[in-house]
């Protein structure tokens, strides 16, 4: 604590991580990396394979910061894939708000290149749906439909379906699941068909 070089705060930051103070690691970090590109986006991925092995909320957040500056730091075509990845973490922190910030505009960014532009808006729909959005996320992903394997596209929907039926609306998510013929589809329609009381159904 008594140095005030970069070495020292490097150090300090891994020593945050391993004793499971993420976010001081961070805090510790930012202020001292160096206008190097380089070296910063060094010292930021050493950090961030630290991070890797927690798997704690306060990680994932370190994590999502972290992705962040090193998205700053990249060309273009890296950049959208480590903002896809920092939304994802993000979103598995619980922090829906920073990983809408990170997907805004990923989906439709030109420079992307599509597997991305299709991974940021499959994640997007997933965070509508855990923030209970389920009208926006349903639009989401009819967009979606023509960009991700159908495979993607049912697991996604049926999601959808679990999530209207928590939220009690059992005749929109009976609508919805009706097209999915596979085992799993049809399996929750026919919890649904449960829920409703229709016992033969």
């Amino acid at each position: 604590a008594e140095e005030s070089d970069v070495s020292a705060r490097r150090f300090e930051a891994e020593l945050r991580a391993r004793w499971g103070d993420p976010l001081g690691a961070l805090r510790v970090l930012t202020p001292v990396l160096p206008p190097d590109r380089v070296q910063s986006v060094a010292a930021l991925r050493s950090l961030l394979d630290q991070l890797r092995t927690l798997q704690t909320p306060e990680s994932k957040q370190a994590q999502g910061h972290i992705l962040e500056a090193l998205a700053d730091r990249s060309p273009v075509t890296q950049a959208s894939r480590l903002r896809l990845e920092a939304a994802q973490v993000y979103s598995s922190a619980g922090d829906k708000a920073a990983a809408r910030r990170m997907l805004g505009g990923l989906a439709e960014d030109r420079a992307a290149s599509a597997s991305v532009s299709s991974d940021a808006a499959a994640t997007l729909v997933e965070v509508l749906i855990s923030e209970g959005k389920l009208d926006d996320a349903e639009k989401r992903l009819k967009e979606l439909r023509p960009t991700v394997s159908a495979d993607e596209y049912d697991a996604l929907r049926r999601r959808l379906v679990l999530a209207w039926v928590h939220a009690g609306n059992l005749t929109h998510a009976d609508s919805t699941i009706a097209a999915d013929s596979s085992v799993e589809g049809l399996a929750l329609s026919g919890r649904i068909r449960l829920y409703q009381g229709d016992i033969s159904g």
